[in-house]
């Protein structure tokens, strides 16, 4: 979380000194061009902050910057801030910042094309469902083994949580579900 922390301070006065110097040049065109895409960043990190259990956060915040020092993008659609969440902060976290990481790793090489991936967070009245979806990558199989989300299921069992692995010809799709508190 440190690293996360030093990088993020680190970005800002990089981005600080990017304005300056193209005001400098009176590029004022595309300092605002500049300050629009960091806008858009930040605005979609700011999903993540929203969410009200910490360890999810930070879970995903860990994610995020893991997938930034590949190049992989995320996309977040998130409709919760997993306040209710049945299954213990700490253990969540750890099923799924190892889901993110197995989905980074999965597009890590730079011959993959497209390397982006989605992240949905959604609620019912009974539960949470993370679905972290990924495309396909030619000659790397469905790159994330079933024995290793089933491993990683056995952390969520306890709390009634569930997870699985879904793989289709345009790629694959991890997701957990966990009870909400009644």
């Amino acid at each position: 979380m440190l690293e996360f922390i030093s990088v993020q301070r680190h970005d800002f006065l990089n981005h600080l000194q990017v304005i300056s110097g193209l005001l400098q040049l009176n590029k004022g065109d595309k300092v605002r061009d500049y300050i629009r895409q960091v806008s858009l960043d930040v605005d979609r990190l700011s999903k993540v902050i929203h969410i009200k259990n910490p360890f999810v956060a930070a879970a995903l915040l860990l994610g995020n910057h893991q997938a930034e020092k590949h190049q992989v993008m995320i996309n977040y659609n998130i409709h919760t801030d997993m306040d209710q969440c049945a299954i213990p902060g700490e253990e969540m976290a750890k099923v799924l910042y190892e889901a993110l990481s197995r989905a980074v790793e999965h597009l890590a090489s730079p011959e993959v094309p497209g390397r982006s991936m989605d992240i949905s967070i959604s609620e019912t009245d009974k539960k949470y469902l993370c679905r972290i979806s990924f495309p396909e990558t030619a000659g790397r199989g469905d790159g994330i083994s079933r024995d290793v989300v089933a491993d990683m299921e056995k952390c969520l069992l306890p709390f009634g949580g569930r997870m699985g692995l879904a793989v289709t010809g345009g790629g694959g799709e991890i997701h957990i579900i966990s009870p909400r508190v009644t």
